[in-house]
């Protein structure tokens, strides 16, 4: 079933190729200002029209093929999570202690929690063609750690992509050791939660920062529910604590 689901996208893929280039002119106009520079925001939603329109929509049209797991169909993702824990989750978040430990009630009133607000949805889709790799490179020249974690098959923010962009950097210090990152990755397994994927990290002497890229073998748009203990492990704890380099 995943060979299929593969070869499909790949298809797909093919039939998208043509008018991928006018996609990517779109996006050099929504980033017109410079790296970090001031976006277009005309151009930029012009952008997203042409381009989700492009790598989207024939996903979404065949077979109803979700764009978050390639293996589903869309909305049926949760078949491949291994914990769900929306309605406890939504109970935790409406109680009055968590939510004045959180500091979000209003005068003392809880207030009914929101899992998707759209007005923040719509602020922050204005910025999705915007070319915001510069800031990593900025984190990085800075002396921070960075870490990014995909899904294997996710497809609207897949892990091919995001290898593309974090080996395409450049800054002070990223150019010359980026390269590495298209050496084979290692493995990333515990003795909970099994193995999680791949891990390709890098770090700088010059300056301390750090930066990886965390490939989840089973995983989808939703990597934290497909494999709970492992993204646990390695993002809140191997992470924080510095144990992936």
């Amino acid at each position: 079933m995943v060979a299929l689901a593969y070869s499909a996208v790949c298809m797909r893929q093919d039939k998208m190729a043509p008018y991928l280039k006018t996609c990517g002119t779109k996006i050099a106009k929504c980033s017109s200002g410079g790296a970090g520079g001031p976006p277009d925001l005309a151009a930029c939603a012009d952008a997203m029209k042409v381009c989700e329109s492009v790598t989207l929509g024939p996903l979404k049209k065949k077979k109803g093929t979700s764009i978050y797991d390639v293996r589903a169909s869309t909305g049926k993702e949760g078949k491949f999570f291994k914990t769900n824990p929306d309605r406890s989750a939504v109970g935790f978040l409406n109680r009055r202690d968590v939510q004045t430990k959180l500091g979000v009630t209003k005068l003392g009133v809880p207030q009914a929690f929101v899992q998707s607000n759209p007005e923040v949805r719509e602020a922050f889709n204005k910025f999705t063609a915007y070319d915001t790799t510069s800031f990593v490179v900025d984190l990085l020249d800075g002396g921070i750690e960075v870490v990014v974690v995909a899904g294997n098959y996710d497809y609207i923010t897949n892990a091919i992509g995001n290898l593309n962009w974090m080996t395409s950097l450049k800054g002070d210090l990223t150019i010359p050791r980026l390269c590495c990152f298209h050496y084979p990755p290692s493995s990333l397994q515990y003795p909970k939660g099994g193995v999680l994927g791949t891990v390709r990290a890098l770090k700088y002497a010059t300056t301390g920062a750090k930066i990886a890229f965390i490939n989840v073998t089973d995983g989808g748009h939703y990597s934290d529910l497909n494999n709970p203990r492992g993204i646990q492990r390695s993002f809140f704890q191997d992470f924080l604590y510095g144990r992936l380099w």
